[in-house]
């Protein structure tokens, strides 16, 4: 092994060696540079890198493989050669004997061609090396070759790395392994027997997600050469991509499988009880599928022909079928009653409306139908027009206490599937593929269309979306219990937080997506209301009791006023600064029980005031009831037992400060003794004068006022007419009623608010002088009482009068016959002897004699009626 200096210098400057060397560096540069300059012009069909049309397959995708392998070796060859201890020595050679440029082809003229083609080879061999293109001929199962097809084009995805390879030679690719999917495909669906003989889903989905992943890699690629191509890239998109001959193959399998056995399934419900059309449909489907044979997937030319000619032959086969399906609607349509009916019949025979003659049958009825759609979609759009603020539903969602924006998004589901209703409907009548066609059917579609756009509630949803993130976001703090607004104690609870529950509750069972951390606190506040609900009617009920308790009532409410105000005390900050001891941020079970706690202690407030309040108003019944003086009762059965027993109730619960308001009680309970008794004396003046009493009711009757007048008779006897009993006693006895009145009133005892007190030696007093005492209302009284002795004192002299009238005639009663005549001769002595002659003389005297007598009598008679009368009057 010498040297290439060794070699330069034994060769020596031999101008024949040197040309025929250069000659040969020539030679191989040239070839060298062909063989570099191969990647440059790929798109010549004498190319041997050209990547042709044809074949397609995984046969092209091997070959474009070995062709780039070739090429790489034949590459990797000439940078070796160049490299090598002969190339070295040649150049020196060349050198030695001056044959620069020949040198220079040896060294630099391909040096940067060679790698260029290397860097190609290199960028070739990256990408294609990735290709599963093993696993892509021989997948076994539909998922495996999904599987295989989606790593396919994830490794197609490197071509955005590479720079040498053409990105016409990668849509070759991709039409390669278009063409090898389908006809793997091809072959694993044609595996699947029972493809024809039933509904096979699991074939049918994973070759749907099979060309569902090859089109997400065709699109990719295309997104991946459009990219390119912005970049100043040569790229075509025009792929030509076998596998969508396959999956429409595919479809047309899965749409007349689909078509026939719904076809089935309604002719035997429309024609239940007759086999003989179904009989013929299954026939029709038997000769479909004997027809194809084992290439139901065949997409060529010659597939696609025979798949045409046995679709048409099964059409002729089911036309019998469709007459009778036709007939059996036309019956249904005409024993059908009311439109909700009629549509049913279209909805179970609209899977049949593309057949010709089911279609006539449906025209019949088709018309009434499609109005009754367009009335329904013209109250609809009145609805709309008048939107949800003037609708009969808002009125009862704000009594049913919806929030606005749940009711608002709920009205406008609830029109959403009154609109879809219709539009199924219009389906239903004219068929899916022949709305668009239908002049009518059209218009209403469109109308219903529009409408849906104008009823739909993400926009809404997305506002009030918006305005709760940025509430959440700008932070909801969480203040103390309670708060004091306008004097008044109130929950510190914030209203919205409990509009924000029942929203999220309302839309989340309309199925919107209530982003968490609203739904947090929704689930907060959710979780509080009835811990607010609670404190709001403590604090309601708190604020009734304190408008309900005067000044004198506070003082005997102290105990449970102040148990009150400590429990809510600590819900405020003991100093400023300070946190208070209880809050929404305490645990819920503190904060449940601190406000359990509240509610029981203004409870037990309202309970005290409720019980101060009737004693109150008991108190007023009894002062009204002994204030009264209807003589109903007798006085002395008055007692002031009831207000004491109030009293004593109320001392017995714990009231406080009673003192004042038993004094106070006791002054009105004074006054009503002093009232009554007033009314009292002044009915028993009046009774003891003999004036009628008249009491509240219908008829005038005479009541006991306790007025007892003496009775007097008269007596006879030797001093003469004389009263019994005297008048003297009769003063006495009345003084003595007058007397019993008024005890009666001064002998009850007064009202003590500390009967309990066992250390306490009282027994309390009796009204007494108090009664009688000088003040205002002591006026009426004395004024009572002197007309009740003025009473007494007339009653005592009229009877002295009337004793001293009937003393006048007293001689009447003691005189006989004998002393009437002795009388009157006494009177006319001159007509004792001669009376027989002047009788008339005698007559006279006697008649005025009797007629003095007749007017004695007849003053004793008045005095006896006006007694008498006075009498009915009074008893």
């Amino acid at each position: 092994h010498m040297k290439s200096d060794e070699v330069a210098d034994q060769i020596g400057e031999d101008s024949t060696i040197a040309d025929r060397c250069a000659e040969s560096v020539a030679a191989w540069a040239a070839s060298t540079r062909a063989l570099a300059e191969l990647v440059e012009s790929t798109q010549d069909d004498n190319n041997p890198l050209y990547f042709a049309s044809t074949p397609s397959g995984c046969d092209a995708l091997h070959a474009e493989v070995e062709r780039w392998r070739a090429y790489s070796a034949a590459v990797n060859n000439a940078q070796t050669t160049r490299k090598s201890a002969s190339a070295v020595a040649l150049g020196a050679i060349l050198k030695r004997n001056r044959r620069f440029v020949a040198a220079a082809q040896l060294d630099d003229g391909v040096t940067g061609p060679l790698q260029r083609a290397a860097d190609a080879c290199r960028d070739a061999k990256s990408l294609l090396s990735s290709l599963p293109l093993d696993r892509l001929e021989s997948a076994a199962s539909l998922p495996d070759l999904t599987e295989t097809s989606d790593n396919f084009f994830k490794a197609l995805g490197k071509l955005k790395a590479t720079r040498r390879y053409d990105m016409s030679r990668a849509a070759r690719l991709v039409e390669c392994a278009s063409s090898a999917i389908g006809e793997r495909a091809s072959f694993l669906l044609e595996d699947q027997k029972s493809l024809l003989d039933e509904s096979n889903e699991d074939a049918f989905e994973h070759a749907e997600q099979l060309f569902r992943v090859t089109r997400q890699g065709c699109r990719k690629f295309r997104e991946v050469a459009l990219d390119l191509a912005r970049r100043g890239a040569d790229v075509s998109l025009n792929l030509v991509l076998d596998h969508e001959r396959v999956e429409k193959r595919l479809t047309q399998v899965k749409d007349f499988l689909r078509r026939h056995a719904t076809f089935r399934r309604v002719l035997d419900e429309a024609l239940s009880g007759d086999e003989r059309p179904l009989a013929e449909l299954d026939g029709a489907f038997r000769e479909f599928r004997e027809s194809l044979g084992s290439k139901v997937i065949d997409a060529s030319f010659d597939g696609d022909a025979t798949w045409n000619a046995a679709a048409a032959h099964y059409q002729k086969r089911v036309t019998h079928c469709e007459t009778l399906a036709a007939q059996r609607m036309a019956e249904s349509l005409d024993q059908a009653s009311g439109t909700d009916a009629v549509f049913e019949v279209f909805k179970a025979f609209q899977p049949l409306l593309d057949r010709v003659p089911v279609r006539r049958a449906a025209q019949r009825r088709q018309s009434e139908l499609i109005e009754a759609v367009a009335s329904e979609l013209d109250a609809l759009k009145t609805a709309c027009t008048r939107r949800y603020e003037n609708s009969g539903c808002r009125s009862l969602d704000v009594l049913r206490e919806v929030p606005p924006v749940g009711g608002k998004a709920a009205w406008a589901r609830q029109v959403d599937e009154r609109l879809r209703e219709q539009l199924s409907r219009l389906d239903a009548v004219i068929g899916k593929e022949h709305v668009q066609r239908h002049p009518r059917g059209k218009t209403l579609k469109l109308l219903a269309e529009e409408l849906l756009k104008h009823v739909d509630a993400s926009p809404l949803f997305d506002q009030w979306l918006e305005t709760w993130t940025n509430k959440c976001a700008s932070g909801l703090r969480d203040g103390p219990l309670l708060k004091v607004a306008h004097g008044r104690l109130c929950a510190n609870f914030d209203q919205q937080r409990i509009e924000l529950a029942r929203e999220v509750d309302c839309l989340r069972r309309l199925n919107f997506r209530v982003p968490e951390t609203i739904a947090l606190v929704a689930d907060e506040a959710r979780q509080r209301i009835q811990v607010a609900h609670a404190l709001r009617s403590a604090c309601r009920l708190y604020d009734r009791c304190s408008s309900h308790i005067s000044d004198d009532d506070a003082c005997m409410l102290q105990p449970w006023i102040q148990a009150c105000r400590d429990i809510a005390s600590k819900a405020f900050p003991a100093s400023r600064g300070q946190a208070p001891r209880i809050a929404w941020t305490s645990p819920s079970e503190s904060t449940r029980a601190w406000v359990d706690s509240f509610m029981e202690t203004v409870a037990s407030l309202q309970e005290k005031v409720d019980v101060l309040s009737k004693a109150r108003s008991q108190c007023d019944a009894s002062l009204s009831l002994l204030s009264a003086s209807d003589s109903a009762r007798d006085l002395e059965t008055i007692s002031t037992k009831p207000l004491q027993d109030v009293v004593d109730r109320l001392a017995l619960e714990g009231f406080q400060g009673l003192n004042q308001w038993v004094a106070s009680l006791d002054e009105r309970c004074r006054i009503s003794l002093r009232e009554r008794t007033s009314d009292r004396l002044i009915r028993w003046a009046l009774a003891l004068e003999g004036a009628p009493i008249i009491c509240d009711v219908e008829e005038e009757t005479s009541v006991d006022v306790g007025c007892l007048r003496s009775r007097h008779c008269l007596v006879t006897s030797e001093s003469g007419i004389q009263l019994d009993p005297p008048v003297t006693s009769a003063r006495l006895t009345l003084q003595a009623q007058v007397s019993h009145l008024v005890d009666a009133a001064r002998q009850l005892p007064r009202l003590r608010a500390s009967r309990f007190d066992a250390l306490n030696n009282d027994d309390g007093d009796a009204y007494d002088d108090l009664l009688v005492e000088e003040d205002n209302s002591s006026k009426t009284l004395t004024k009572a009482l002197d007309a009740a002795l003025q009473a007494i004192e007339r009653r005592v002299t009229d009877a002295l009068a009337r004793e001293k009238r009937w003393a006048r005639h007293s001689g009447l009663w003691r005189l006989t016959v004998t002393d009437v005549a002795r009388a009157l001769d006494d009177k006319y002595p001159e007509h004792v002897k001669d009376y027989t002659y002047d009788s008339g003389s005698r007559l006279d005297a006697w008649a005025r004699c009797l007629e003095g007598a007749g007017a004695s009598r007849r003053d004793a008679d008045a005095d006896l009626g006006f007694e008498e009368e006075r009498r009915r009057g009074a008893s």
